[in-house]
């Protein structure tokens, strides 16, 4: 007798990417940061506005490279650059608790969730070309595992599962 195998797709359930969300925290927090301070000091003639004068400049950055067809969706960009600001006190969980919140928050959006892979994957270039090579590895290692929890979040049994791949090859990819 023969029978066909039917690959049988589940969805990926909100505790088990909240799992992954968590891991992902983890490593964030475990990991190295550069030390930004030369970087940084440009900004300090802004006084308390310092830290928003870094996050605009990272934000025009962000802008400048995105494609002409693309409309932005969130400030995510700012928000993990006032993160990065408050790192030296508050060390990595700033960084985390920017991820976790944006994911946990908007997993069902497929064009907020998408934003945050290309966010990832932007700062990690951003640091690249700026010499910081521990923030460069995190964000670049951060986008990979953030890309791979979009495709496993909105799989095939997923209901927006066609919307959001479109969304992702015609905007992210």
């Amino acid at each position: 007798m023969h029978f066909n195998k039917l690959k049988t797709f589940t969805t990926m359930t909100k505790n088990e990417f909240n799992q992954r969300v968590s891991e992902m925290c983890a490593y964030i927090k475990q990991h190295k940061y550069d030390d930004m301070s030369e970087q940084l000091k440009p900004f300090a003639k802004y006084g308390m506005q310092a830290v928003f004068a870094y996050s605009h400049w990272c934000e025009r950055n962000f802008e400048a490279n995105l494609r002409e067809d693309y409309e932005r969706k969130t400030t995510y960009t700012a928000d993990f650059s006032i993160a990065e600001w408050c790192v030296p006190v508050e060390g990595m969980s700033a960084i985390a608790s920017t991820l976790h919140d944006a994911l946990t928050y908007w997993r069902d959006n497929i064009k907020t969730f998408a934003e945050v892979v290309i966010v990832l994957n932007m700062k990690s270039w951003e640091h690249h070309a700026r010499g910081n090579k521990e923030y460069s590895q995190m964000y670049s290692a951060l986008y990979l595992m953030v890309k791979d929890l979009y495709f496993d979040w909105f799989d095939e049994s997923h209901e927006d599962h066609e919307k959001a791949i479109q969304y992702y090859y015609d905007y992210v990819d």
